[in-house]
């Protein structure tokens, strides 16, 4: 075991397995998940008794065909590693995974004070607040007078004016709209298909989070391919600020 690995780890444990080692306090955050290590090596076999496969520490060519199995057997994988500051994290979900809540968050709502009839309708909210939502979101209507057809009907789809207002669908044949009314926010299942990790390093797609620093996630993505290419060409890390190792 090696105490500067993770935080389980104790004085008692060096020398021990870390999986033995950390089993016990594992099991203690929960006493209704089982919790068991093995030393039994990778197989197709071991990974087919699993819904979820987590690799850590694992080498490149391990990722790869662990990643192709669990694709083909809908089994979800996640590869999570870390060198020093730096660390890569990737999830791979299957070809059809369904979302029903994206971030998390309460669903919006706001007060209606205006439904126009046409095609579209728009639909203005009180100035108090903005209604915050966003184009392609779906809402329901309720204690909506005079437009009591926006009451019965179910989630629309919206498309955002300004911070204030919205297009729904056609109201051309609805009533006239009187006044009140609240607008919620519906939130819709959502399908979204996950590459292959083999894939993914053919073609791939980077998440810009500091727009000052674009470049850092194509830089990162190619450091650690050299290094899980280094790690297979020499058997070891690289060492610290060795100019061979470098080169």
């Amino acid at each position: 075991a090696d105490l500067a690995s993770q935080f389980y780890l104790r004085e008692e444990d060096v020398g021990r397995s870390r999986a033995e080692a950390t089993l016990p306090r594992l099991a203690e955050l929960n006493s209704y998940v089982a919790v068991s290590s093995t030393r039994e090596p990778l197989s197709q076999e071991l990974l087919g008794t699993f819904q979820v496969v987590v690799l850590t520490n694992s080498p490149l060519e391990e990722q790869l065909w662990v990643g192709d199995f669990c694709h083909s057997h809908g089994i979800k994988l996640v590869v999570a590693d870390t060198r020093g500051l730096f660390g890569q994290l990737f999830c791979d979900f299957g070809d059809d995974m369904v979302v029903t809540d994206p971030n998390g968050e309460q669903p919006l709502s706001a007060m209606v004070s205006m439904v126009t009839k046409g095609c579209p309708g728009e639909v203005t909210c009180l100035d108090e607040a903005r209604h915050g939502f966003e184009t392609g979101d779906f809402v329901t209507f309720m204690e909506v007078e005079g437009m009591e057809e926006l009451n019965r009907c179910g989630p629309v789809e919206i498309r955002v004016l300004g911070p204030y207002t919205f297009s729904i669908g056609d109201t051309s044949g609805y009533g006239d709209y009187v006044r009140g009314g609240i607008v919620t926010q519906v939130k819709m299942p959502k399908h979204i298909h996950f590459k292959r990790l083999r894939d993914a390093l053919a073609e791939p797609e980077m998440m810009v989070t500091d727009f000052g620093k674009a470049e850092r996630p194509s830089m990162l993505h190619w450091a650690w391919q050299g290094l899980h290419r280094f790690l297979r060409q020499h058997g070891r890390a690289p060492r610290p600020r060795h100019q061979g190792d470098a080169v």
